[in-house]
């Protein structure tokens, strides 16, 4: 999370059907952006976690870039879940 790289992170859960329907969206969106970390975390096997970042809803995600959070989008819209705006702020950086 502290490198140059962004790092994007998707908080979900087996039982969350609504992640089930981004994941392929998600999964594409890593595909197309090499320069970013892509990782998933299942709320169900590090509670603290989510708990900590101020996750309440799911399907979500974190953008960050040198450890600072810089973006973020709380559920299954396909138009929010872009490469434009997760990527927006750190093509400058």
């Amino acid at each position: 999370v502290n490198g140059t790289r962004p790092v994007i992170i998707e908080f979900w859960a087996e039982w969350c059907t609504t992640c089930e329907t981004t994941a392929r969206l998600y999964d594409q969106l890593a595909a197309q952006n090499p320069s970013g970390q892509f990782y998933r975390l299942d709320i169900e096997e590090a509670r603290e976690v989510p708990q900590a970042l101020g996750v309440r809803n799911l399907p979500a995600y974190k953008v960050y870039v040198k450890g600072v959070e810089i973006g973020e989008q709380v559920g299954a819209d396909p138009a929010q879940l872009s490469v434009s705006r997760f990527f927006k702020d750190t093509r400058t950086n």
